[in-house]
């Protein structure tokens, strides 16, 4: 983040950055909070290749990606 910007994670965390969890930057994402989106894009560059990779390496014919935080990447209106 650039200096002097501030991110609801801080706030929720207190600034302790061993409390941050994957349900704080969901909920953070789904606020517009720029941090939070940049971490969850992140995340989903990180999955795609990992994806990619075991798509081309095994040529499974279905890859079901399932959990409670998948579908908190989709922003709330």
């Amino acid at each position: 983040m650039e200096e002097g910007e501030t991110s609801i994670i801080q706030k929720c965390v207190e600034d302790d950055p061993t409390k941050i969890t994957a349900k704080i930057i969901s909920e953070a994402y789904n606020l517009g909070d720029s941090l939070a989106i940049n971490v969850m894009h992140e995340i989903g560059n990180i999955l795609g290749f990992g994806l990619s990779s075991v798509i081309n390496l095994l040529n499974p014919e279905v890859i079901i990606v399932g959990g409670w935080n998948v579908g908190s990447c989709v922003r709330q209106s």
